[in-house]
């Protein structure tokens, strides 16, 4: 019985372990996508004052 107990109680830790890496691997990736969007943003705006010119009330506009 305790030889079971230890095949089991090992085979939960590799799924335990395996759960763990893919949450890892999700919050990379989401971290990634979420900065790599931010910065497009920051470049869209950025563009667009550079055509319109500071002070064009470009931020204000887009929040309403």
């Amino acid at each position: 019985m305790t030889t079971e107990i230890q095949i089991y109680s090992a085979l939960l830790q590799d799924i335990k372990a395996r759960i763990h890496c893919g949450q890892l691997k999700v919050a990379h990736s989401i971290s990634t996508e979420l900065t790599e969007m931010d910065w497009d943003i920051g470049s869209m705006i950025h563009e667009r004052q550079q055509k319109e010119g500071w002070g064009a009330g470009i931020i204000p506009m887009i929040s309403k």
